[in-house]
């Protein structure tokens, strides 16, 4: 849907609000450039809600899930200098997402902006708290990890790039649209 929306052109709870009206079913990554590094987030909508939520902080290695990734996303929103990508999935993604990843489903659905607390300015204090013990989910977050921990394993090839595997998961969807098609006309 949207590719390098810079953060200071998005107003958060505006954007989510839209999200949530629209219904929207598909993901959120928010990169930003922390003061030590690369840090992303994602957020899973189902019909609307934030469901699920990931934040990993590449320089630690340090990955965290549900509501804690929430937070994290939400300061992130905050952040100077980042982009925004968002991307459309199918209902048969995201439960696929969802059960592959269970660890990332937040307790409770996020159904309305109210329910979430949008940082007024960018704090580095997720970040700071990681130069002490550091709370790992998974050691390593590296190309592989990431290909293995969302079922990719066969897109391991040295040129595969996150619009390779968009292209993908689209075909993938249209054979399955096709085949529940083919279903229903029987």
């Amino acid at each position: 849907m949207e590719k390098g929306t810079s953060l200071g052109d998005i107003r958060p709870k505006e954007y989510i609000a839209k999200m949530m009206e629209e219904k929207f079913n598909g993901y959120t990554c928010i990169t930003i450039r922390g003061r030590t590094g690369i840090e992303e987030g994602v957020m899973l909508f189902h019909n609307g809600n934030i469901v699920s939520s990931d934040y990993e902080y590449y320089k630690y290695n340090a990955r965290f899930v549900a509501e804690e990734a929430l937070a994290r996303n939400m300061n992130a929103f905050a952040a100077p200098k980042g982009v925004l990508d968002s991307f459309s999935l199918s209902p048969y993604q995201i439960q696929l997402v969802m059960t592959l990843n269970e660890d990332c489903n937040l307790k409770t659905d996020i159904i309305s902006p109210s329910m979430l607390q949008f940082a007024e300015a960018f704090s580095q204090s997720f970040e700071e708290s990681l130069a002490g013990p550091v709370k790992k989910e998974e050691k390593g977050v590296e190309r592989n990890v990431l290909l293995k921990r969302y079922g990719l394993t066969k897109m391991l090839g040295p040129n595969v790039t996150r619009s390779i595997l968009m292209e993908s998961a689209d075909e993938e969807n249209k054979k399955i649209d096709r085949m529940i098609g083919k279903k229903g006309k029987k």
